[in-house]
């Protein structure tokens, strides 16, 4: 556990991060990336339903409550306290997808991609401007 930062460190600060709002062309984008360039590829919907089974109440109260509800009860919201769940569950999920990037141990260039890659979560990695893109689509895109 005490070497994890530094590998996180190593892995995150040689990749690139593509976040932004949802259906806004981060996979296309990445896969497209991914292919060209023959780079490995982390994608966080791929990980929804394990990251889910796996939240607990005290570290992960958003998750959990999303994953005791089903599409109607999720959506049918007040638009304002959704979006503040979601960012909140994105926070709360973090930690988890540090620990999926542990699997790309000394791998360089990942193309990684998600809305929870939220600014201020890579940010707070020291993650270079130079490796991050964040879309958000026009209203006409989406």
């Amino acid at each position: 556990m005490k070497n994890k930062p530094s590998k996180l460190e190593s892995i995150i600060s040689s990749s690139f991060i593509l976040g932004g709002s949802p259906c806004s062309g981060k996979t296309t984008i990445a896969e497209r990336l991914s292919k060209d360039f023959d780079l490995p590829y982390y994608k966080v919907d791929d990980h929804d339903m394990r990251h889910l089974e796996i939240a607990n109440q005290k570290d992960h109260p958003t998750m959990v409550a999303y994953a005791k509800m089903n599409w109607d009860q999720i959506w049918s919201r007040p638009v304002d306290l959704q979006v503040r769940e979601e960012f909140a569950f994105y926070k709360e999920r973090f930690e988890m997808i540090l620990d999926d990037l542990l699997n790309f141990e000394n791998r360089v260039n990942i193309v990684m991609e998600g809305a929870a890659f939220l600014p201020s979560l890579v940010h707070s990695w020291g993650v270079p401007a130079h490796r991050t893109i964040f879309l958000v689509p026009t209203k006409e895109f989406q």
